[in-house]
């Protein structure tokens, strides 16, 4: 008898509701914890993307034979990804010799002009301190963080992803271009002021190439 009255008590709408909602509590805990751990991402790329500021950074071959790996390009960028370059500007000292995975920094850019005789000429970007902690900047500074790995620097910015039906085009006029002047190519880089960082479009040969 009492089993039978649990077995009715189990087939009521009441708990049948109940079912449903731990079921669907089931699915959309993990599913809200998941794109709690994924959204910032794309949200921080867009809000760099939107209120940044512009800066054109150098870019070195990484490998002449391989720029490409799967959708993306593979970059790396004139003085500032190398750990024993930027060990030299002031402040950059801690890191000669520093080979520990992913310790964070601050890498701080200043404006000047092309030609220091006209404040009305194009200016420029150029790496002028390393920072341990934030740093207060200038109106005319902004600063990057980055991360020492294995000797190189990393910024978020080593990556660029592009459409695979232009890959082919892309790497036919890389390589043309490098073999004249390796430096050809150039980033055009997105930097907010909390230092968030994201490559824009490639600049090479006139041309800009975003995606």
């Amino acid at each position: 008898m009492a089993a039978a009255e649990n077995l009715v008590q189990s087939n009521s709408p009441k708990a049948a509701r109940g079912k449903r909602r731990l079921a669907g509590r089931r699915f959309w805990v993990p599913m809200a914890l998941q794109l709690a751990l994924i959204l910032p991402i794309p949200l921080r790329n867009t809000y760099t993307s939107i209120a940044g500021e512009t800066i054109i950074l150098k870019t070195v071959p990484v490998d002449p034979y391989n720029w490409l790996q799967g959708y993306y390009q593979t970059l790396s960028y004139e003085t500032i990804s190398e750990q024993e370059e930027v060990a030299k500007l002031s402040g950059g000292e801690f890191l000669e010799g520093y080979y520990s995975d992913r310790r964070p920094f601050y890498l701080v850019f200043a404006e000047v002009p092309l030609d220091p005789s006209t404040s009305a000429a194009p200016k420029d970007w150029q790496p002028v301190r390393v920072s341990q902690s934030r740093p207060d900047v200038a109106d005319n500074e902004l600063f990057i963080k980055g991360y020492a790995e294995g000797g190189f620097i990393r910024y978020n910015l080593e990556r660029y992803y592009m459409p695979e039906e232009l890959r082919n085009e892309l790497n036919a006029t890389i390589a043309d271009l490098r073999r004249e002047d390796p430096q050809a190519v150039q980033m055009e880089v997105k930097i907010d002021r909390f230092g968030g960082a994201v490559a824009v479009a490639l600049l090479m040969d006139g041309k800009r190439f975003e995606f």
